[in-house]
């Protein structure tokens, strides 16, 4: 009976023996509870701010003004326009044109262009403003361009079993006129993008995507696919991804680039069930990009909406914003808060792949522009607990030592018990 009364004694006494060691460990984790929550605000801090760098890394197209920039001591500033339509059969059908201040034509973008040439030529001290050349800006670019589905085909050549195989892709059309390229800095991986001057309305350029699914080829210049029943010489390769985002947002499906005047001549014969001798006004545009000359910062966003023919600011079936400067802090917190509002606000509009980009781009830079904002939180009460613990250590025996003492003299009680 000694013996066992001995033994469960000496259990009794390991497990309070670890008992008090497992209350000096907690006591020792909660004491340094301030450091390890000033490394998580660390690591919080730093994987937000080089994920910040990171996304604007892969946003070639957010500071396309100061390339206009360079060599002179003009500023510039890209403003974009995105307009509503309607579709008659969904995206495999073009936009048409729906209402004034809400939809833009080709008359429509005559007269933003006639207007916003006269203010660059008011505010030009040289003294050479002319207007418009044969239609075009003088001074500062733009282009427009609007978006539609549909099937290309490539016929491959009869192989040695006498067979002619055609392959298919259903495809992302975007139909672009002006200076697109000077807007979108595409890496090209064969030939160049469309003449800003057309020299033949039948010149396509296609995505490394598309190039790869029918040809598993970049080096096609030359060659032809089919699109709309007609036949397309291909000019350029083009690669547009350059990072998840871009993934996200469809920039790695198949796309095809054409003059929108041949999408107007293919209209009006009367392809998507339309009636022959339809007019381009008919056609709705998409998106309109402007890089305008500002002395004075704002003004080219004030002169763009003055441009547009019966624009308000209420209206929903329109989106006009200031691509330079989009992603500074104030600009993020704006277009973000309320959260939601904007797509619900601008639901009516489909947006290129490019504006989804820049979209999506503004919710990752607010999620880690928040992360930062708790981090600095957290830093900061880190920082300030070690201090009044440094500080109170000086005035008052440490807390872990008279815990430890306090087990100490708890395990003398009991032996003298």
């Amino acid at each position: 009976i000694r013996m066992q009364l001995r033994f469960l004694d000496s259990i009794k006494s390991i497990v309070e023996k670890g008992s008090n060691e497992r209350k000096r460990s907690f006591f020792k984790f909660i004491l340094s509870v301030p450091f390890w929550v000033l490394v998580a605000s660390l690591v919080i801090g730093t994987f937000s701010v080089v994920n910040i760098f990171s996304i604007l890394g892969a946003r070639k197209d957010k500071s396309m003004n100061e390339y206009w920039q360079q060599g002179t001591d003009v500023r510039y500033r890209h403003m974009a326009v995105y307009a509503s339509g309607s579709r008659s059969f969904g995206l495999f059908s073009p936009l048409t044109y729906e209402e004034a201040g809400g939809s833009l034509c080709v008359s429509d973008i005559t007269t933003i262009r006639t207007a916003l040439q006269n203010v660059s030529d008011s505010s030009n001290t040289s003294g050479k403003g002319n207007g418009l050349k044969d239609g075009k800006p003088q001074g500062w670019e733009d282009c427009y361009s609007s978006i539609l589905s549909a099937n290309v085909i490539y016929s491959s050549d009869v192989n040695e079993d006498g067979i002619k195989t055609d392959l298919s892709s259903d495809t992302s059309v975007i139909a672009v006129s002006g200076n697109f390229r000077a807007f979108h800095p595409y890496e090209y991986l064969s030939g160049g993008f469309l003449p800003e001057d057309e020299v033949d309305k039948n010149q396509i350029v296609i995505n490394d995507v598309l190039a790869w699914t029918l040809f598993k080829s970049y080096d096609i210049v030359g060659s032809r696919i089919t699109i709309f029943n007609e036949e397309f010489v291909i000019v350029g390769v083009v690669s547009q991804s350059t990072g998840k985002i871009d993934e996200l947002v469809g920039n790695e499906d198949p796309q095809v680039f054409m003059y929108f005047s041949k999408l107007i001549d293919v209209y009006a014969g009367g392809f998507f069930g339309t009636s022959e001798g339809m007019s381009s006004s008919d056609l709705a545009i998409g998106c309109y990009e402007a890089m305008l000359p500002e002395e004075v910062s704002g003004v080219a966003n004030s002169d763009m909406i003055a441009a547009i023919p019966s624009y308000t600011v209420e209206n929903n079936n329109m989106y006009v914003i200031s691509c330079t400067g989009r992603y500074n802090l104030k600009n993020i917190w704006n277009q973000m808060i309320p959260f939601g509002a904007m797509e619900e606000k601008y639901a009516n509009i489909d947006f290129p792949s490019w504006e989804k980009a820049s979209q999506l781009t503004l919710q990752y830079l607010f999620y880690d522009c928040v992360a930062i904002l708790m981090a600095l939180v957290l830093m900061i009460s880190a920082i300030v607990s070690i201090i009044l613990r440094y500080h109170a250590r000086k005035a008052i025996p440490a807390l872990d030592t008279l815990v430890t003492e306090e087990i100490d003299e708890s395990e003398e009680n009991k032996k003298d018990f």
